[in-house]
């Protein structure tokens, strides 16, 4: 829930810890780096905190089709197969109970829990948390969230409650609605909040959008309401270009001039990618009204190994005085022989020098299965030379992946030794689902980890073979890639078929219905992604080809 919400909370700090850095199934972390000097600096991070925001709105709003490329030669894709389980028993999670230590009685004192409610698909549609009251030893009820659901399993409305005490009935706090194209995208959101007052959902925010053919987000118009004039008032507008491959290479974004009623320039983006399709530059302008132009006002550059591993990341800011980019920060990454990374190291740039100033580094250890193990945040003293430990993270994992043990260390420069902070202990079954989690803390005065809450999960086997079993239709797509030809291998599943192929412009570039060999020339088409979608009136077929 609150996922657009959560937007206006993605920032610079973000930007810091989750962009530097080349996606990994590892979770890398860093430590805080130096607070913003100057002025310059201020305005390139306002700039890219507001672009960030519209970026990660880009992202929840489309879907995520790295992944699927690996599975276009067989895809099932007719709405109705969305419905089939997986699995014909699916253990799902009915409650939580969290235990506290109670120093006093020296006893375990239930604190809280949570339970859920599913419906015949599994969606979860209710989540209540509780707190106990150990003077009545009741349950009180403290917090609700409501979720409903399409026939295509898309949420279409979250609420979020609260549990007044006075009146003992769920008061509402906000909720989202959302609507759903044929193909799944997220064509309109809309947020309300509670009004006390009025004992009435008050809308807040909305934002539509429209995709291209291939299912890219093109436009993204958002509104507020308007309380005295009852109307959703336009604020900004967002629109996306492509590349052939599918990547965004160009972010415009207005702001609303309620005085003149026109869309204004606000800021920018835009991004060019290497031939693996990694970003290989990343530049922001913001529009200057006075002037009616844009302008440049920070870069990030980024290159790679040849196995495609980041290994550096530099950023840039514009001076406006020199008309000139700034160095700001450089990253430097190393990895070992499986792709994973060991080292990250960061260095700013000092104006007065003119020289990259050592600041901060993280190492990292793993397993044999790549587990990260250990990391280790380090800052730089420049006074003797020498990296000074600052904090640790240990871990621990079974045979199965599951990290049973998660332990958090700070440095005592003091005393030289690693102090404990806090410390997670946690036990899985047999399918992964994780059953006991033990918490505790470092108590310094006898030098011992202290136990300050556990917390038992709950699950039962969830059967959703009520619904009806519905055979499973796959189309075999080969070869991909190809130069010649491709064959779409629908044999026995539709009887008469159209096919259309896309570029990543959204750009029809052919549409015929598919003979019964199913093999189509693509020799006259350029080199690139495209898509398909084949249609027989019943079931609709899409996926991805690359024409080599």
């Amino acid at each position: 829930m609150k996922v657009f919400c959560l937007l206006q909370l993605i920032g610079a700090f973000l930007f810091i810890c989750a962009n530097r850095i080349n996606a990994q199934s590892t979770q890398i972390q860093y430590y805080p780096f130096e607070l913003i000097k100057n002025a310059h600096y201020k305005l390139w991070v306002n700039d890219y905190q507001k672009l960030r925001e519209f970026e990660n709105l880009h992202d929840i709003l489309i879907k995520d089709e790295r992944n699927e490329m690996r599975h276009t030669r067989e895809l099932i894709t007719s709405k109705d197969d969305q419905l089939k389980p997986q699995l014909a028993d699916l253990l799902k999670l009915d409650s939580i109970i969290q235990e506290s230590w109670d120093t006093t009685s020296g006893k375990w004192i239930i604190s809280g829990k949570s339970v859920n409610a599913y419906d015949a698909n599994g969606n979860n549609t209710m989540w209540i948390q509780y707190y106990r009251d150990n003077t009545t030893n009741q349950w009180i009820p403290s917090s609700k969230t409501e979720n409903y659901y399409d026939y295509n399993g898309n949420l279409t409305l979250d609420a979020y409650y609260l549990w007044d005490k006075t009146t003992t009935l769920w008061i509402g706090s906000e909720k989202e609605k959302y609507a759903y194209d044929a193909a799944g995208n997220i064509i309109l959101y809309i947020h309300y909040y509670w009004d006390n007052m009025t004992g009435q959902w008050i809308g807040s925010s909305k934002s539509e959008v429209t995709y291209n053919a291939i299912g890219k987000a093109t436009l993204v118009i958002r509104y507020s309401w308007d309380k005295v004039s009852n109307l959703w008032i336009n604020t900004t507008k967002i629109e996306y270009s492509y590349d052939v491959n599918g990547n965004t290479t160009l972010l415009i974004t207005c702001d609303w001039d309620k005085s003149t009623s026109q869309w204004i320039y606000a800021y920018k983006s835009e991004t060019a990618y290497n031939a693996s399709l990694q970003v290989i530059l990343y530049i922001w302008y913001y529009w200057n009204k006075i002037a009616s132009q844009w302008v440049p006002s920070g870069k990030y550059e980024r290159t790679y190994d040849t196995a495609g591993n980041q290994i550096f990341f530099n950023d840039y800011f514009w001076d406006d005085d020199t008309s000139q980019w700034v160095p700001s920060d450089k990253y430097e990454s190393t990895y070992n022989a499986r792709g994973n990374c060991t080292l990250n190291t960061s260095r700013h740039w000092d104006s007065t020098t003119s020289q990259w100033i050592t600041s901060f580094k993280t190492e990292y250890s793993y397993d044999d299965k790549a587990n990260v193990t250990l990391i280790i945040n380090s800052r730089w003293n420049s006074t003797n030379g020498q990296w000074i430990p600052v904090e640790k993270y240990e871990s621990d994992f079974d045979a199965s992946g599951n990290r049973i043990l998660y332990g958090a260390y700070y440095w005592d420069e003091d005393i030289s030794q690693w102090i404990g902070t806090w410390k997670q202990e946690n036990t899985f079954d047999a399918n992964g689902e994780i059953t006991f989690q033990t918490d505790y803390n470092w108590e310094g005065t006898a030098s011992q980890w202290i136990t300050s809450s556990k917390i038992t999960y709950y699950y039962s086997e969830h059967n959703i073979t009520i619904i009806p079993e519905i055979p499973e239709k796959h189309i075999n797509v080969y070869p991909n890639p190809a130069s010649e030809y491709i064959v779409f291998d629908v044999t026995d599943i539709l009887d008469s078929a159209t096919i259309e192929i896309f570029d990543y412009q959204g750009k029809k570039v052919l549409e015929q219905i598919l003979p019964v060999t199913g093999k189509i020339p693509v020799s006259n088409l350029a080199k690139g992604l495209y898509l398909y979608k084949i249609n027989n009136g019943e079931n609709v077929f899409t996926g991805k080809i690359i024409v080599e």
